[in-house]
């Protein structure tokens, strides 16, 4: 797992079927790009929900949020 935690709340577990549904949208991204769209994505300060479901998908991947 990633050093680093979220600074936004997870999900309930209800929600879990629709975050994974929506997380298959971002599985195309590379790493690299993942984590670009991330730190775009909190300096637009887009939706809570999107920015959590970004984190959902860099915790998935064992990534570090703060490595680029």
């Amino acid at each position: 797992m990633a050093a680093t935690r979220s600074t936004h709340a997870s999900l309930p577990d209800t929600e879990y079927p629709i975050v994974h549904d929506k997380m298959i949208l971002l599985r195309p991204l590379t790493d690299e790009h993942l984590l670009e769209v991330y730190h775009e994505a909190v300096a637009m300060g887009l939706s809570e929900e999107f920015i959590q479901l970004i984190e959902d998908a860099i915790r998935s991947r064992n990534l570090d949020p703060n490595s680029i």
